[in-house]
């Protein structure tokens, strides 16, 4: 699973990499995604966005890392998922950019006083386009003047908080950047709080609309990682981690280098739910990212499973129906995704996830595209086992997705009657989606007891009987167990003809 490294920076604020160049770093490393987050500004979205949609598989969130003051102190609010065109939210960062300016010239005014003379035309010259700059280029100014020998050297002895040349002006305060990021339809989270000194800030923002911590950052020490990981857990935040990449200055990175901090790309779902469903329950939302999305997390690790092994089983299971029915190659194809991502469209309606978040995991699609193939190429005598291990393959399905929709229904803190619900649907979707459109009747509607081993899934996983991955691999097993002894045993349930 590919990481993403949600607090980068640009030329259109105080970064060294063009947005262009950052996205392409991110690739060249390896990542599955990255956080455009300039200070005050969205001027480099557009193009890191349209860098982005050159590589398959890469996503590119635009972001904002805004400025804010809290008791003297300076406080960051990141935001997710921003709508970056829209105009009330431009207008607001256009005040920022007057008041971050402003800041500037007090800064050079206190460096001149301390004679050390640096002009408003040296700082303008570092300007990118209609980019903001800030203490990162006064920083370089003074590494180029020789003054200093690096940014770490430039913020400790002149530019950091208390420090000779450090100046403050009236900003917006942290609360009122949430509620600006809200506005702008973004998920606010709260940047790298170890290096603040203000923990009281935390549930304060908690209660007023916050939504995800920066837990992990460069600058954290490995006792705060942990601290802020656990204080995340506790006022139901998000957990993100960011490099806050900057780029180079005279060959050294600043905080980080791309990807040095990053969390699982499955993040990103969880944090497009807030931003999708701002009608959900935080704290449900929350729940579904740290117990089950997790995928470093045991049931991360249960999820995974059952994503890959339901999915190829369903694809297998479409293209094997596909080919009895006599479809083309396209057909069997198309019969085939339909049956492996049908049953999680499914789940996804009903219990509030994002649809789109199907489409974007690319190491399922890739194995639902190779095992219809291996079937589709295979020698005509594989083939008809393949066909008489029909039903097997559709108990895998079957059992997989049921746990997995079970999983995600009682992680978001349903009743466990949604929770079965979630299993069924999830469970027999994509088989149900399959039949109706090679002209079958579902197999959920002939007299075979089929869905009630997704029910059982669902009432077991509801009932929190299963918590570890091996206890989640026997019920898998068991409901494959069952399905095939009731085709066997011809297991039927009562049923009533008019």
């Amino acid at each position: 699973m590919k990481q993403s490294d949600l607090h980068t920076h640009t030329t259109a604020s105080d970064g060294t990499f063009t947005p262009a160049s950052n996205i392409r770093r991110a690739v060249e490393k390896g990542l599955g995604a990255i956080a455009i987050t300039d200070h005050d500004t969205v001027n480099g979205i557009h193009e890191a966005i349209i860098e982005a949609k050159k590589h398959e598989g890469f996503t590119c969130i635009p972001g904002i890392e805004i400025s804010t003051l809290y008791e003297g102190q300076d406080i960051h609010m990141l935001g997710y998922f921003i709508d970056y065109e829209d105009v009330e939210f431009l207008e607001a960062l256009s005040k920022l950019t007057s008041v971050r300016d402003k800041r500037n010239r007090m800064i050079l005014e206190n460096l001149n006083n301390l004679g050390i003379p640096v002009k408003e035309s040296e700082l303008e010259a570092k300007r990118h386009g209609k980019g903001n700059v800030g203490r990162g280029h006064i920083a370089e100014i003074l590494m180029e003047k020789g003054i200093v020998k690096s940014l770490p050297e430039a913020f400790e002895k002149y530019l950091g908080k208390g420090k000779p040349a450090y100046a403050s002006t009236d900003r917006i305060s942290p609360i009122e950047a949430v509620q600006m990021i809200k506005k702008a339809k973004g998920v606010p989270v709260l940047a790298h709080p170890g290096i603040y000194g203000a923990d009281e800030l935390i549930p304060i923002l908690s209660e007023n609309g916050l939504v995800g911590l920066e837990y992990n950052h460069p600058d954290h020490t490995r006792k705060q990682v942990a601290f802020y990981e656990d204080l995340a857990d506790k006022h139901s935040l998000i957990k993100t981690a960011g490099s806050d990449f900057h780029g180079f200055r005279n060959g050294e990175v600043f905080h980080g280098d791309l990807g040095s901090c990053s969390v699982p790309i499955s993040t990103l779902d969880v944090l497009r739910s807030f931003r999708n469903n701002a009608c959900q329950s935080a704290e449900n939302l929350i729940r579904f990212n740290t117990e089950h999305i997790d995928w470093r997390g045991r049931k991360g690790l249960t999820w995974d499973l059952l994503n890959i092994i339901g999915t190829i089983a369903f694809a297998i299971s479409g293209a094997l129906v596909a080919m009895e029915e006599d479809y083309d190659i396209l057909g069997v194809f198309i019969l085939g995704l339909v049956t492996a991502f049908g049953g999680g469209i499914l789940r996804n309606v009903l219990i509030g996830l994002p649809v789109d978040s199907i489409w974007e995991q690319g190491l399922l699609l890739k194995s639902a595209l190779a095992s219809m193939g291996i079937v589709f190429f295979m020698p005509e005598s594989m083939i008809q086992f393949s066909k008489r291990s029909l039903h097997f393959f559709d108990a895998i399905g079957l059992s997989a997705f049921a746990i997995q929709g079970a999983i995600a229904a009682s992680s978001m803190n349903h009743p466990i009657s949604a929770v079965i619900v979630a299993a069924i649907l999830t469970g027999i979707g994509g088989g149900m989606i399959r039949d109706v459109l090679a002209g079958r009747k579902p197999v959920v509607l002939r007299e075979e007891i089929y869905a009630v081993w997704a029910l059982l899934g669902g009432l077991v996983v509801g009932l929190n009987i299963v918590n570890s991955t091996v206890e989640y691999m026997i019920l898998f097993v068991s409901l494959v167990i069952f399905r095939m002894l009731s085709l066997k045993l011809n297991w039927r349930l009562p049923h009533r003809a008019l």
